[in-house]
């Protein structure tokens, strides 16, 4: 899961030349590994979990996970508008809880089973939630 999020920094950062379909198919992939990595995780998903939050959150000022960058492909997506959904707020969940600082204040706004039934099996909603509740 690490490597798929620092190979998509890589693949779609600010100085990328990626066409609008490539970065499309790059966002595609990444939310397709995340809901993978988080239905389907290691006994040490709490650490690898963890450690993809940080580097969305390093990434959240003005990296990839920037508001400017997070949904600049959207357009392009070639997926259902149920996938599509799913994929929108996972990002934003995901980026909107990055900070263990902020956390508290952004879990009471988040809607954490929404996104767990949007975009997760039953698994992977339930992990998603007990990682955020301790």
């Amino acid at each position: 899961m690490l490597q798929a999020v620092l190979s998509y920094m890589r693949d779609t950062g600010a100085n990328s030349n990626l066409s609008a379909d490539a970065g499309a198919r790059k966002q595609v992939t990444l939310y397709r590994e995340l809901q993978n990595y988080i239905n389907n995780a290691p006994v040490d998903f709490r650490k690898g979990f963890g450690t993809v939050l940080r580097i969305i959150a390093d990434q959240k000022k003005d990296g990839v996970f920037s508001p400017r960058f997070i949904f600049r492909f959207a357009k392009d997506l070639k997926m259902s508008n149920n996938d599509r959904q799913g994929m929108e707020s996972l990002f934003v969940a995901l980026v909107s809880l990055s900070e263990p600082n902020g956390r508290a204040a952004a879990l009471r706004q988040v809607d954490l089973a929404r996104v767990g039934a949007q975009s997760l099996n039953a698994e992977g909603a339930q992990k998603l939630t007990s990682f955020f509740a301790t």
